[in-house]
């Protein structure tokens, strides 16, 4: 297997399509006597198994994956919480352009295909001027017509299934 680009030297990687648990394989080797570093990786968990024992399907499309090291207790209870922020680091990283169409004076619309907290007011801050008003006019092509502020309604079947399309299927 060809390691991705930037591996670290003597941390092994073991991908397997489909597996019962990423974690469960992790006991089996250390059961068997591996210490690590190694990375279990799979494509798809029939039986997935998280914190304090949470079970959940694990379908393609997303990462599975559990790190078998040996680490002084000391450390060990970090090590999840550093994963924990360098992979939001990573995952924050990667996110699509956004589409800007001046209005009208001050007025523009701005085009995301995924927000994160705050993102608009700081990419205007960005270029100097401030946020007066802000006004989400349609999301995932729900719109606020025919509501007033504080409002909500059930989706309709119709809605529910568009949304259900517009998410790819596992691969």
């Amino acid at each position: 297997m060809t390691l991705p680009k930037g591996w670290p030297d003597g941390v092994r990687l073991i991908c397997f399509d489909e597996l019962d648990s990423t974690n469960e394989e992790a006991r089996r080797l250390a059961a068997a006597g591996d210490t690590g570093p190694v990375w279990i990786a799979a494509r798809k968990q029939s039986k997935g198994r998280g914190r304090r024992g949470n079970s959940w399907i694990s379908e393609p499309g997303n990462l599975f994956a559990t790190l078998l090291l040996t680490a002084p207790h000391a450390i060990a209870a970090q090590l999840g919480f550093a994963a924990s922020l360098a992979t939001a680091d990573v995952v924050a990283s990667y996110t699509a352009p956004a589409r800007v169409r001046r209005l009208s004076g001050a007025r523009f619309e701005l085009v995301l295909h995924e927000g994160r907290n705050r993102q608009v007011r700081r990419m205007v801050e960005a270029v100097g001027h401030r946020v007066r008003h802000l006004h989400r006019s349609v999301y995932a092509g729900l719109t606020l017509d025919g509501l007033a502020p504080g409002e909500w309604r059930e989706l309709t079947a119709s809605e529910v299934e568009r949304l259900r399309r517009s998410v790819p299927p596992p691969a």
